[in-house]
């Protein structure tokens, strides 16, 4: 009976899973299709939203942004300091 439970439990927690990493993947492909259409403050402000969640590729995307200086001002250390940040998300997960 307890293993029933245990496994039901796995499977609801996997679903949730599914369900939030189809979400984060229409996300982001709608904030890729901002950046695409030139809205790239718009694109800056979500990944930037995103990337307060600890989401590793919206951190990637906004240290190009700060390199490019598109959507927003150039700057490095900002560029570093998100790069940085990324490489530690991947290195944890």
């Amino acid at each position: 009976m307890e293993m029933c439970r245990v496994k039901a439990v796995g499977a609801h927690f996997f679903l949730l899973w599914v369900k939030s990493a189809g979400f984060f993947l229409k996300f982001h492909r709608s904030i890729i299709e901002q950046y695409q259409k030139g809205n790239h403050e718009k694109a800056f402000k979500y990944w930037k939203r995103a990337t307060d969640s600890g989401d590793v590729e919206a951190r990637k995307r906004l240290a190009y942004l700060y390199r490019s200086g598109l959507g927003v001002e150039k700057d490095t250390e900002k560029e570093i300091y998100h790069l940085e940040e990324a490489a530690i998300g991947v290195v944890t997960q």
